[in-house]
């Protein structure tokens, strides 16, 4: 029986299998990067904090950071780390990383409304994209209330009162759900 090709087939669907099972294997052990935003951001103005927390047992490989706005891509933020192999980087604990996004970063960035995307490629076999994206308004309040500065000077006592106590009213009243 030297020669029978049966007993061939049978060798080489059985390293079939065991590749395909280690393949399958493999791909069960990976798993999906948690990416969350803490505290959520809802305003970008000149320069504001942003704390991303990433998770995943095997790492995560790059992190990037953009702001979208009018079909423009500002990107705010780039990691990268090499890839290791899967068996190797198990258990990393969860990480957090923290950056600057806003005006500062992004020049050509216009008052309005904008989009923070954020995404995470993990460490493991699948190299999977976990995305976070949010609407946030870009509003450069710093450099607005320095710009009003003066001529919030130039009012008499008397006006400023007058238009503290009618946002009082304001807060009390019809807007109090909204605000």
């Amino acid at each position: 029986m030297d020669g029978f090709p049966g007993e061939e087939l049978k060798a080489i669907l059985i390293l079939v299998f065991l590749a395909a099972a280690g393949i399958v294997s493999l791909l069960v052990a990976s798993s999906n990067t948690g990416l969350s935003v803490t505290p959520a951001v809802k305003t970008i103005g000149l320069s504001t904090p942003v704390t991303v927390h990433l998770t995943n047992a095997h790492g995560v490989r790059r992190v990037d950071a953009y702001l979208e706005q009018n079909g423009a891509r500002y990107p705010v933020y780039a990691e990268s780390q090499p890839s290791t192999w899967i068996l190797s980087s198990r258990r990393e604990p969860p990480r957090s990383v923290t950056f600057e996004a806003g005006k500062s970063r992004a020049p050509n960035l216009k008052d309005g409304k904008a989009r923070l995307v954020i995404e995470a490629v993990s460490n493991d076999l699948r190299a999977s994209t976990t995305v976070n994206a949010t609407d946030v308004d870009v509003a450069a309040a710093i450099y607005a209330a320095k710009q009003a500065a003066p001529g919030w000077r130039a009012l008499s006592f008397d006006d400023r009162a007058a238009i503290f106590l009618k946002a009082a009213e304001l807060l009390a009243g019809p807007w109090r759900a909204t605000v």
